[in-house]
């Protein structure tokens, strides 16, 4: 039963069983814990405590009182239990007689039942006087000589023979045995030696031992007159130590079962936390999190807190730098030493931004900058969340430009170029690098076909917005909006840039001043999707229909397909020659809500949208063109060499 001083948290589990068999009535138990409130408080401040409740059940019983804490309260468990067990134990032999008291001497456990239904107390016991008054060393066992005045007369001893009554059996007591061990304990019983030299012992003379357990200050104490010393004294051993055994076991199962439930269970719950945010997981559920309880007072209730503290910490940390590099570093996964990687680099920008600023320095004034701040996370989030749902990284954002990455973090060693030509661990080695090359540029090409779909819908609920607040005094609106995405893949130099102050894990490059440059042509080639030769000839063979691949499209990659047009437009690329830009038409076969469910599983598509993509989506640029109200360009008078001589490189 738990119990404490706040009546209304007490809890009892009571073994109906047990009462039934005992014709006893339950209240009984009540009864008893209202006369123990003085043993009640000393437990629940801190002390087990044993004590005698049997004159209450009319029933051998032995209830402990066991402290503990919940939830800051000072709490104790008291267990009420028979002694049937004990009892048998103790009664097993008439020889010796073996009995508990608490440390208030009240008895505990006697073979003599009765004596435990009176509640005697034993303060004057001989042998508990010279436990409580002569033990000057403070030590918990002894075995000590003493007399008991009022023990009744146990028989003449004669010198040829003893006739003893042990255990409902008759033993011939004979004097070759006794004298064999006598001899046997000399060394350590002197007292006895010289008080069998005559063998004349008197039946007040006894031999007696006790114990001190640290559960509850309980004593066991065994006494055996000197007559039958010789022949019980193993029992007597033996019985003592199943006695502390069967105490020491209660106890331990007390222990463990507070144990478990106070301590354990609650580190087992921070412990799979703490695993999972050592994994990158920042993402608990709040389940978990509540299942922390910062509520407690002690040192469990510190570290709980301490925990989501820190939690707290590594998701704001990881949205003021970059998620997965974040979670790459608690992983400790992340590789500080710049290197090379073969990787797809995305950039997208606002087409006619420093309009739309002044646009809105003009309605909001002073509040302008909240009013575009909020316009620009509205946006940022939704095409962060294609980014993400597609297995990039975003690098960074750059006023309204976006700069994303695909195989940033991707565990992909090059070591295998420095190996023999048509060796066969360099061609596995390729063959399985190339796979995550290509995979990473159709994600980058999926994740911003996704954007399109996105734009579409924040530019429908813009329109709505601003239809909503239109006659507010101070009319609020977001304005609808086109942009530019620019993709393509080569190889990077991939690291940790700054310095002890302030770092990013980024991409460095040609290949990265490249893809700046193909969004910056999307408006010379009247798109809002370009991708670079590279990225075209890495996608090319399984997921374009072209001429290389007679057109065709094994059935494995349809739902993949993607369509391009070639912007008929050359330009030159330093140390690469003729390049072409390509317009990205569409995935015909792209499935809207399958891919926004990665992340939200309700979500459900806008059926006004879904002309953005898919198969309801364009099939050819001029379609696209006429969606977005982009003007079809003047190919004749494009020049996208001038083009490079407005990109700047992003840092």
């Amino acid at each position: 039963m738990g119990y404490g001083s706040d009546a209304s948290r007490n809890q009892s589990i009571l073994n109906q069983q047990f009462f039934i068999t005992h014709e006893s009535d339950p209240s009984v138990l009540d009864l008893f814990l209202q006369t123990a409130a003085p043993v009640v408080r000393r437990s629940c401040a801190g002390e087990t405590v044993a004590t005698n409740p049997s004159p209450f059940f009319a029933l051998p019983m032995m209830t402990v009182f066991f402290p503990y804490k919940e939830n800051g309260f000072d709490q104790t468990c008291a267990i009420t239990f028979s002694l049937d067990s004990i009892l048998e134990i103790i009664s097993s032999n008439s020889t010796n007689t073996s009995f508990l008291i608490n440390d208030s001497d009240e008895l505990l456990v006697h073979p003599l039942t009765e004596r435990i239904l009176r509640g005697e107390s034993m303060r004057n016991y001989p042998l508990v006087r010279i436990m409580r008054t002569q033990n000057k060393n403070g030590t918990d066992s002894r075995q000590i000589p003493f007399e008991d005045p009022e023990a009744p007369a146990l028989g003449e001893l004669v010198s040829s023979s003893l006739i003893a009554e042990v255990a409902g059996e008759k033993k011939l007591f004979s004097f070759s045995s006794f004298v064999e061990k006598v001899f046997n304990f000399i060394s350590e019983h002197d007292f006895l030696i010289r008080k069998l030299g005559n063998l004349e012992v008197s039946h007040k003379d006894f031999y007696g031992a006790y114990c001190k357990i640290s559960v509850g200050d309980i004593s066991v104490l065994t006494t055996v007159p000197l007559a039958y010393i010789l022949e019980g004294v193993e029992t007597t051993r033996r019985n003592n130590i199943y006695l502390t055994l069967v105490v020491f076991f209660l106890s331990i199962i007390a222990i463990l079962f507070f144990g478990r439930y106070a301590i354990s269970r609650h580190l087992r719950r921070l412990t799979i936390v703490a695993d999972k945010i050592q994994s990158g997981n920042f993402d608990l559920e709040e389940k978990q999190l509540k299942r922390l309880s910062s509520n407690r007072l002690d040192e469990i209730g510190v570290l709980n807190q301490s925990t989501k503290d820190e939690l707290d910490f590594l998701n704001t940390f990881a949205r003021f730098t970059n998620k997965n590099v974040a979670k790459a570093i608690a992983r400790k996964e992340i590789d500080f030493e710049p290197h090379l990687k073969d990787i797809t680099i995305f950039f997208s920008d606002i087409r006619g931004f420093t309009s739309i600023s002044d646009g809105f320095n003009k309605r909001f004034g002073d509040d302008s900058p909240k009013e575009i701040i909020n316009f620009l996370n509205d946006y940022m989030a939704r095409m962060v969340e294609c980014v993400s749902l597609s297995g990039g990284n975003i690098d960074k954002f750059e006023g309204d430009a976006i700069m994303a990455v695909w195989g940033l973090m991707r565990e992909d060693s090059l070591e295998f170029e420095h190996l023999p030509e048509g060796s066969p661990v360099r061609l596995d080695a390729q063959k399985a690098h190339l796979a995550h090359v290509k995979q990473d540029a159709l994600n980058a090409v999926m994740g911003t076909i996704a954007m399109r779909y996105a734009l579409m819908k924040y530019n429908k609920d813009a329109m709505e917005y601003t239809a909503q607040h239109e006659n507010d005094a101070h009319a609020s609106f977001k304005p609808y909006i086109r942009i530019g995405c620019g993709i393509n893949t080569g190889r990077a130099t991939c690291g940790i840039m700054g310095g002890s102050e302030k770092m990013e894990y980024t991409a460095i490059g040609d290949s990265v001043n490249f893809a700046s440059r193909t969004e910056s042509s999307n408006k010379a080639c009247g798109t809002d999707i370009l991708f670079t030769e590279a990225t075209y000839n890495m996608l090319k063979d399984e997921f374009i229909k072209n001429p290389s691949n007679n057109f065709t499209i094994r059935e494995d990659y349809a739902p993949y397909e993607i369509v391009v047009e070639r912007i008929p437009v050359d330009f030159d690329v330093k140390g690469k020659g003729v390049q072409h830009f390509y317009g990205v038409v569409n995935m015909p076969a792209f499935d809207v809500e399958a891919f926004f469910r990665r992340g939200n599983p309700d979500f459900v598509a806008d059926p006004d949208c879904l002309k953005a993509v898919g198969p309801d989506g364009p099939t050819t640029l001029d379609e696209v063109r006429e969606m977005l109200g982009i003007p079809t360009p003047d190919f004749a008078k494009v020049n996208l060499n001038a083009e490079e001589n407005k990109v700047q490189v992003r840092k």
